[in-house]
């Protein structure tokens, strides 16, 4: 054991200084393939707070079936996709049939909460006659494009953060 990947030629001796060779010199210790992780790809969950992430592993090589952890080690699969996943930090090992561990490099893959909308401000412009029409304006930051807004019990959605020529008492 412990020997490198080389060829090797097999000899006994006697006592007597009397040497044979195995015949079938020489024996070829030769280097199992390597593992190698090609690409990790994460999926971003879709709502702060969702446990939604996935992380799938791209890996070639080694001995036999590759196993696959995100968690360092602790457990391993056999399937090289991995989702449910919330956000945090994820330690990517592979582990193949000859138990050889190669870490990946890039470790760790991080799954991230998207930023939740803040709502900042809302400014409501009361009627100034009776009868009259009110406005109510949204404010928000730290989101995403593509907002909607609503301001019945969410029963309507609309694009915009502007509700104007309301009734009162709505």
């Amino acid at each position: 054991s412990n020997l490198s990947a080389a060829n090797y030629t097999i000899k006994v001796k006697d006592n007597l200084e009397n040497e044979k060779s195995w015949s079938s010199n020489p024996v070829i210790l030769t280097q199992p393939a390597q593992i190698v992780i090609s690409n990790i790809e994460t999926t971003q969950p879709l709502c702060p707070e969702s446990i939604n992430g996935e992380i799938f592993i791209t890996a070639s090589g080694g001995t036999g079936t590759l196993q696959f952890s995100v968690n360092n080690g602790s457990t391993w699969n056999g399937s090289p996709h991995f989702s449910s996943l919330e956000a945090g930090e994820y330690h990517i090992k592979i582990k193949d049939a000859n138990g050889c561990i190669v870490s990946y490099t890039g470790n760790p893959a991080i799954i991230t909460d998207p930023i939740s909308p803040s709502i900042d401000e809302i400014t409501i412009i009361q009627p100034e006659c009776p009868n009259g029409k009110g406005s109510i304006y949204i404010v928000v930051s730290g989101a995403p494009q593509n907002l909607m807004y609503s301001i019945e019990q969410a029963r309507t959605w609309q694009t915009s953060a502007v509700f104007e020529n309301l009734d009162p008492g709505r």
